[in-house]
């Protein structure tokens, strides 16, 4: 029984993180202070992508990569699969934050 347990560990971790992204980490409660993309980048994207969108453990590095503004809205309103919505960017803040992203492709500043 003792050569089982760490599969059991392995099972519960797995079973724990399912339940916290799928229950926990769905919707963001982010509420933008500012209407500057670059601002809100770094308030609600950076923490996960990095502030150079260099990504972190579980979420993907978004460097070098062609986005489009639709992909950005799309993703944005209704996540995916580890990332959050953030149903409070809205409208025109939304599609300013789109486009910047879309623009630099998460290219680190000059």
């Amino acid at each position: 029984m003792r050569h089982w347990l760490p599969f059991f560990l392995l099972i519960a971790v797995a079973v724990s993180c399912t339940v916290y992204f799928f229950g926990f980490a769905q919707s963001s409660q982010y509420i933008p202070e500012s209407s500057i993309p670059k601002i809100i980048f770094s308030q609600a994207c950076a923490e996960c992508h990095g502030k150079t969108g260099g990504g972190e453990l579980f979420y993907p590095a978004l460097n070098n990569r062609v986005i489009s503004e639709e992909e950005v809205l799309e993703v944005v309103q209704d996540g995916s699969f580890l990332m959050p919505s953030f149903p409070n960017i809205k409208d025109s803040t939304l599609k300013k934050l789109a486009k910047y992203v879309a623009e630099r492709g998460y290219q680190k500043e000059s």
